[in-house]
């Protein structure tokens, strides 16, 4: 897969709109390297779609006939995690923008979707301050 494909797939399952700066934050990389990957066509390496996986919360892979099919990664989210995943998708939202907007740390937001931990009262006071809805709505 290269650079044009993870982004139009990854807005595809994120219904968000990825940029290129996005991909290079995902693979903790500067966007020049990124670029000069892309303009060398080179094709990402395993390593690299499992970081743009757990970064953005979804499953890339690739068919034997190389065409690429999308699938949510959806096995870790239910209750609270697939409900702040909702709305960020319903805003068109980054898991990075999600995080600037209402200064929930990323590794957090990541748990909370994942349900790896427990949202903070702080952080489900943040969701509800900024997209108008109930801390019930999110929990239950």
């Amino acid at each position: 897969m290269n650079v044009e494909t993870i982004i139009e797939a990854l807005k595809t399952l994120t219904k968000a709109k990825i940029t290129k700066a996005d991909l290079a934050r995902a693979l903790n990389v500067d966007p020049a390297a990124l670029r000069r990957k892309e303009l060398a066509k080179i094709e990402f390496k395993p390593n690299e779609i499992k970081k743009v996986e757990h970064y953005f919360d979804v499953k890339l892979s690739q068919g034997s006939d190389f065409t690429l099919k999308v699938e949510p990664d959806n096995k870790n989210i239910k209750g609270w995690g697939r409900k702040i995943q909702k709305l960020r998708a319903e805003n068109d939202l980054t898991v990075v923008r999600f995080s600037e907007i209402t200064k929930i740390k990323e590794d957090d937001l990541i748990d909370y979707i994942n349900e790896d931990k427990e949202p903070a009262l702080d952080d489900l006071i943040k969701i509800v301050n900024h997209f108008n809805v109930t801390i019930d709505e999110l929990l239950f």
